[in-house]
């Protein structure tokens, strides 16, 4: 790879843009093919894109008194899980095709799933197992012997520690931190949240040292991803696991939050200043005024959390959601580009509850149906337009079933027309798209058309950005003609793949009633973040 340093002056979306003056990096990838345009995704980020769904699991006292957020004070006795099964956990994750799971190892009450060395609030000072028992190791052996990818949840917040909110926890903290990276790894993943028990106003800062955190994990577990709060992966800003239909990977740096998380103040970055903890205080606008300031941003996708029952935590009797709505998630995250992160909820046996299971397996026996066959694989396709004629980003590329391989359009022109021949009719109503994120996400504005049996071009959905998939449910047309019209990009387009699919489950006619309602899962976490 030939990396060259320079400036881009392309278009961005009105959404998108905050600045004119952007600067970018260029990065050649393939000899005389379309160059790479920043914000370009890391490894990790591209890992993350791939994986496309993970189980969240919320377990902890909580589970046993009813709350949603413990106040600290409760009895570690409380806990006790006498059927607890981990490998029943890891079992229904990769049999419904999950390959990461997060286990939230210790929550807002601050009691700690492990016998931690650093504390006394844990379970090796509960009834359960006469205080010898360790969730966390049960968990990390099942996942190592199912190869599932372990991640934590290690909650910032903590209702019971007396050290929380001076330099003495940020210590603690980093000293767990460390604990379940050293014995309980090897760690594939951390989830912070912003809950910090301030005011949300903005007056009220966070106390974590979130750039120590991210060191030590950086350190002892380098091929760990860290989202929400992190710098790797950020959030789509609900609980309903609903990302925005325009959806950019991108972020400013450093990104400046209510509750001061990501402190920093626009412009955030000056050309030929180093950003050091020494002088934090004084890059601020205007406060070094021999620098150009300019905006700079980051590649970030995004994660999409909800749980599969109304709460976090397992309460008796609550069901889990439809099989409509499952789908509905589904397609409200994975199919709009963001990583559907989704909860279950082990009850006070320390299982996961019978119909939280045949939820979870209907809705990937479901999605194996719907994907199960793309009718546009290897058929016929043409473009108006192609990168230098060069065959190597022919439209056919958009059609094999190869994320890094694409079809590109001419330099700097940033529209283009794919045309699909199925060579019969089919009756479709799901499409997918792909844009190779790996050379940067660039379309902004495209239309979907069909032929009619009046030989017709009609218009079966319009949209703005493409990004790593993008999955758009109609009302069923049956059709052999199909159209890929860009019609706006931030340069050159690049287009991975275009694919056609059948959905049976879905009976609605009204396209406007597949958005899941925004509804809260019971929690008071987005008002806290």
């Amino acid at each position: 790879m030939i990396i060259v340093s320079g400036l881009l002056f392309a278009v961005l979306p009105a959404k998108a843009q905050k600045n004119e003056d952007m600067v970018w990096d260029v990065l050649i990838q393939k000899p005389g093919g379309p160059p790479a345009v920043s914000p370009l995704p890391t490894e990790l980020q591209l890992k993350y894109h791939y994986m496309e769904k993970q189980i969240f699991v919320h377990f902890t006292v909580n589970s046993f008194t009813g709350k949603e957020w413990g106040d600290g004070t409760e009895n570690p006795d409380v806990f006790n899980p006498e059927k607890l099964d981990c490998e029943q956990w890891v079992k229904v994750a990769k049999e419904t095709g999950y390959n990461t799971m997060c286990l939230t190892v210790k929550h807002h009450d601050g009691f700690c799933l492990w016998p931690s060395q650093h504390t006394e609030h844990s379970v090796k000072n509960s009834k359960w197992r006469n205080g010898k028992g360790d969730v966390v190791r049960e968990f990390a052996d099942a996942c190592k012997k199912h190869r599932v990818n372990i991640s934590y949840y290690l909650s910032p917040w903590d209702r019971h520690d007396k050290r929380y909110g001076r330099e003495a926890y940020n210590e603690y903290f980093i000293r767990q931190l460390k604990e379940l990276m050293i014995e309980y790894g090897p760690v594939r993943g951390f989830w912070f949240d912003g809950a910090f028990g301030g005011k949300t106003d903005g007056s009220c800062l966070t106390p974590f040292a979130w750039a120590e955190y991210f060191k030590v994990i950086r350190k002892y577990a380098p091929d760990a991803f860290i989202e929400m709060m992190g710098p790797d992966i950020g959030w789509v800003k609900n609980e309903a696991a609903v990302s925005p239909k325009e959806n950019w990977y991108f972020e400013s740096v450093p990104y400046k939050t209510a509750s001061g998380v990501r402190p920093g103040e626009f412009p955030v970055a000056y050309i030929g200043h180093v950003y050091s903890q020494e002088d934090e205080a004084s890059v601020k606008a205007g406060g070094q005024p021999n620098y150009k300031a300019t905006e700079v941003l980051r590649y970030m996708p995004r994660e999409a959390n909800t749980s599969i029952i109304g709460s976090w935590f397992w309460h008796p009797g609550q069901k889990p959601k439809s099989p409509q709505q499952l789908r509905d998630i589904y397609f409200s995250s994975v199919g709009r580009g963001s990583t559907l992160m989704l909860n279950l909820t082990p009850d006070t046996d320390g299982l996961f509850p019978d119909e939280q299971v045949e939820a979870l397996k209907l809705l990937d026996h479901e999605l194996n149906m719907i994907f199960k066959r793309d009718f546009a694989h290897k058929k016929k396709v043409i473009a108006n337009k192609t990168w230098n004629q060069d065959r190597r980003f022919s439209a056919e590329k958009v059609l094999d079933g190869e994320q890094d391989t694409y079809w590109a359009g001419e330099y700097q022109d940033f529209t283009g027309i794919l045309e699909l021949d199925l060579e019969e009719e089919h009756t479709i109503n799901v499409f997918e798209l792909r844009e190779p994120v790996h050379m940067g996400q660039r379309v902004s504005a495209f239309q979907v058309d069909y032929v009619s049996r009046t030989n017709q071009w009609v218009k079966l959905y319009e949209g703005t950005t493409v990004g790593y998939k993008k999955l758009i449910r109609f009302p069923a047309v049956t059709a052999q003609k199909f159209r890929l019209h860009i019609k706006d990009a931030r340069t050159t387009p690049l287009i991975s793949e275009f694919s056609l699919y059948f959905n049976p489950f879905d009976k609605r006619t009204d396209p406007n009633d597949y958005d899941p309602k925004k509804t809260k899962t019971g929690t008071r976490e987005e008002e806290a973040i």
